[in-house]
């Protein structure tokens, strides 16, 4: 067996092994992916928890150290303005600020907000202060710490309302800077940054290992359940190729259900061997049957274009020498003959022309479809002016025509024929002192829509099927010379060429012959 019968012709992207591949590795990508942002998020937000749960801690730190140092040093300040020891208490607050770390500056001001003493700003000692801060500061009553920046600086200040006796004198004002605690809380992102990256390094090496273990396992995976498909394929291939007989290789084939479906594969191939072989030998009995029918129909054919020939000579000759019998008479005994008898002689010279011109109809229509016919361009404008002038109409009938009649592929005398037949009818039957008859033509979808419209004395419906019979007539043969051939052989040529025909009529009023042909590639409407 050919192992290349299993090769797959098309791209690895567009096979099922490639879907089925790419689809499981993307999906256990995206797996991990999933988990491992799952797990490095997690991760970060215990990180990010704990950091800020010592920065909390070390605010609470600062704000417990700063109350005990600030009450302190508020209730000094209280005693020392009772006793108008402004001197002593300015040095004592200055020391305090140099003595302790954390503490940035002090602010001592009176209820309007004059800075009695500010030791980081002291030219706005002896100001009123109108920053917001200040003015927060100035309506406190109760202790309260407050956070402001000043000059990119964060500052932890704490308010201490200032009491004598029972009024409000004013307020000290301590700023604890943060700098240290940014530092740290700096230092602690820092740090989280560093674990991150840590995590995210373990992690992309841990989801690479899993990636490539993965990636096999899809593979293994991926080929155990398309080799089965790809083996089908390959069999549906054989089978479609005309190869009955090919088998594939069973250790390729599983027990599951693509197998089973293989196996039935098997099945199907085998009655369809047996049935192509029925049906070639069927197909070559056939086939030597049609050659004998065929050769029979041709010696047929053949035969029947002799008859014809052979009919309308002869028939032809004895009718012409009927008419000239006919005429001779007529001529030679005229003057002994009464009105009957030279009514009679006219009426057997009618019905031979007309017996010749039947035979001459049967002869054109039994070669339409028959004859090689040689199709040319066909202006169908000049073509109608011919048809036209060969009628020569009567004076009191009106031919118009569309001035948008295409030029088409046709056999030039049988486009003529279809013309001139239906046209000749309507002069034929028209019974009105005015007759009118309009020739037009427009698209309709693949083909050319073609009518002969006329106001006639129109066609009941039931007899439109019936006119287009061979030998069939409305009138009376008498009454008008008709061999009831005509449209007939007019149906025929059309309908010959792919088209068709049809009627619309109203009794009394007119008639239209509308006929449908196929449009040519190269045909061109004016």
């Amino acid at each position: 067996m050919n192992n290349q019968i299993y090769t797959d012709p098309v791209k690895l992207t567009q096979s099922i092994f490639g879907k089925l591949l790419i689809t499981m590795v993307m999906l256990l990508l995206l797996i991990i992916v999933i988990f491992t942002t799952i797990q490095i998020q997690s991760e970060k937000n215990i990180l990010v928890m704990k950091v800020n749960e010592n920065i909390s801690e070390m605010k609470l730190n600062i704000q417990r150290e700063g109350r005990s140092f600030s009450n302190s040093l508020g209730r000094l300040t209280e005693n020392s303005i009772a006793s108008y020891d402004f001197f002593a208490l300015f040095e004592s607050i200055r020391e305090a600020v140099d003595l302790e770390p954390n503490l940035s500056y002090a602010i001592l001001m009176n209820k309007e907000r004059k800075a009695l003493l500010h030791t980081d700003r002291p030219d706005l000692e002896q100001e009123i202060l109108v920053k917001n801060y200040d003015i927060f500061a100035s309506q406190q009553e109760r202790p309260v710490f407050q956070e402001h920046v000043s000059d990119q600086i964060t500052y932890l200040e704490y308010v201490f309302p200032i009491q004598i006796s029972t009024s409000t004198w004013g307020h000290l004002r301590l700023g604890f800077s943060l700098i240290a605690l940014e530092k740290k809380i700096e230092y602690s992102e820092n740090e989280i940054k560093k674990q991150i990256r840590r995590i995210v390094f373990r992690s992309v090496v841990v989801a690479g290992i899993f990636m490539i273990l993965g990636t096999f396992v899809v593979f293994l995976l991926s080929r155990k359940i398309s080799r089965p498909i790809s083996v089908l394929t390959a069999y549906s291939i054989e089978l479609a190729n005309g190869n009955y007989g090919f088998k594939p290789d069973k250790k390729l084939i599983g027990k599951d259900e693509v197998g089973r479906l293989t196996s039935s594969f098997g099945m199907m191939a085998t009655n369809i061997k047996n049935a192509n072989d029925q049906l070639e030998g069927y197909s070559h009995n056939l086939e030597k049957k049609v050659k004998e029918r065929t050769k029979e129909l041709e010696s047929v054919n053949q035969e029947l274009k002799n008859f014809a020939y052979i009919v309308s000579h002869d028939l032809k000759a004895p009718l012409r020498s009927i008419g000239s019998l006919a005429s001779w008479l007529k001529t030679d005994y005229e003057d002994k003959l009464d009105d009957v008898g030279k009514e009679q002689l006219d009426l057997l010279v009618g019905r031979v022309n007309r017996m010749h011109a039947l035979i001459g109809g049967i002869l054109q229509y039994s070669r339409v479809g028959k004859v090689e016919e040689i199709t040319a361009r066909v202006d169908v404008t000049f073509m109608l002016n011919d048809v036209i002038d060969i009628l020569n109409s009567p004076k009191n009938i009106k031919i118009s025509l569309d001035t948008d009649f295409p030029t088409i592929d046709f056999e030039p005398t049988r486009i003529q024929q279809v013309f001139q037949n239906i046209i000749s009818n309507a002069i034929k039957y028209i019974d009105k002192p005015k007759g009118l008859i309009h020739v037009g033509c427009k698209s309709h979808g693949e083909y050319w829509e073609f009518y002969v419209s006329d106001n006639g004395p129109g066609i009941d419906k039931k007899y439109h099927d019936k006119v287009f019979q061979l030998f069939q007539t409305l009138q009376s043969k008498d009454s008008y010379e008709s061999t009831g051939v005509g449209l007939s052989i007019v149906k025929k040529i059309i309908e010959t060429n792919g088209g068709r025909i049809s009627i619309d009529s109203i009794v009394g009023k007119g008639t239209t012959f509308k006929f449908l042909l196929l449009k040519g590639k190269n045909d061109v409407k004016k």
